[in-house]
């Protein structure tokens, strides 16, 4: 097997040299013409894979989860993908940084989370953003303290894409 290979490679990489050479010929033979632009494969950048306008990609990581970097009122955001939150979460740190600061009082929401029942601001982020979905007026919730690991993105964003696929290691959302 590992002879095949290295004849199929020898062959392969014989057969390009052959051809390079009698363009080099045909060059040289015409003076006048410009002389062509000849790339290897290793000096032709191989763009990453793109989403279409209107939808995003993302790609499932290490830990099995969908991280997603995402756009908060204008800023870059690490995101945890969880269609299982009612509503984009954050923490006071977080929100804070995006310019929201709630009062006191106006932690009156109740959240049932894994660790038991935790309070919580609802507050409207401006813009939300991933790839080339844009979203605004997003609900979402402000979490007392500075212990959520990660925000996370849910229901009140995800609710508004109309298609959602998962193949693999990729989510699609359209």
């Amino acid at each position: 097997m590992v002879a095949r290979t290295l004849f199929l490679v020898t062959g392969s990489a014989f057969g390009l040299a052959l051809v390079t050479l009698q363009l080099a010929d045909k060059v040289e033979e015409s003076p006048s013409a410009a002389a062509p632009v000849i790339a290897t494969v290793a000096d032709v950048p191989v763009p990453a894979p793109t989403a279409p306008a209107g939808s995003a990609q993302i790609t499932r990581r290490a830990d099995g989860h969908f991280h997603a970097d995402v756009l908060l009122n204008g800023q870059r955001v690490e995101m945890l993908v969880d269609s299982g939150a009612s509503m984009i979460v954050l923490d006071e740190a977080l929100a804070a940084r995006l310019g929201i600061r709630p009062p006191e009082a106006a932690y009156t929401g109740e959240a049932r989370t894994a660790n038991g029942s935790a309070r919580f601001a609802p507050v409207r982020l401006a813009s939300v953003r991933i790839g080339g979905i844009e979203r605004r007026d997003v609900a979402a919730g402000v979490m007392r303290g500075n212990g959520l690991p990660v925000p996370l993105l849910g229901q009140s964003f995800l609710s508004t894409i109309d298609k959602v696929t998962i193949s693999g290691d990729r989510m699609i959302l359209e």
